[in-house]
């Protein structure tokens, strides 16, 4: 019972931050955060997914949406590391140093399947902000 109820409301949370998100679009995703020195090497990997690569290569992006694409980023690094356990995030912290992309450093993880629901929540909405900031600007230019 506490499993589906924890579910709806990571569900209503992921709805209302989209909705948050899309309906005042002025609102600037990159905000300067202070971060401890144990924190700061997983917050700061800089992972490029596969999805935006062909289309970020055909466009030069404004440095302006760099910093709104790296405040994204920074933001579902801080949610998947507030989800993990610092054993978790040491083992994390390990495979993304030795080259693996963060969604395979994430699958080599033990993690629980609430872990896993979260994690994939976030890694979601960090996609659909970082594809709707994409589209706005590909609008703008084109």
């Amino acid at each position: 019972m506490a499993i589906k109820n924890t579910k709806r409301l990571s569900l209503l949370a992921v709805v209302a931050v989209m909705m948050i998100f899309f309906l005042s679009p002025g609102i600037a995703c990159a905000a300067t955060a202070k971060f401890s020195s144990v924190n700061a090497t997983f917050v700061t990997e800089q992972v490029k997914p596969a999805k935006h690569s062909d289309s970020r290569s055909k466009m030069s992006l404004t440095p302006m949406l760099r910093q709104r694409i790296q405040g994204i980023r920074q933001r579902r690094n801080r949610d998947i590391q507030a989800i993990l356990q610092p054993s978790q995030i040491k083992e994390l912290k390990h495979n993304l140093r030795s080259g693996d992309r963060l969604d395979l450093a994430i699958k080599k993880l033990n993690i629980t399947p609430d872990q896993q629901y979260m994690i994939e929540s976030t890694m979601r909405i960090a996609d659909i902000k970082i594809k709707a900031l994409l589209s706005k600007y590909s609008l703008q230019m084109g």
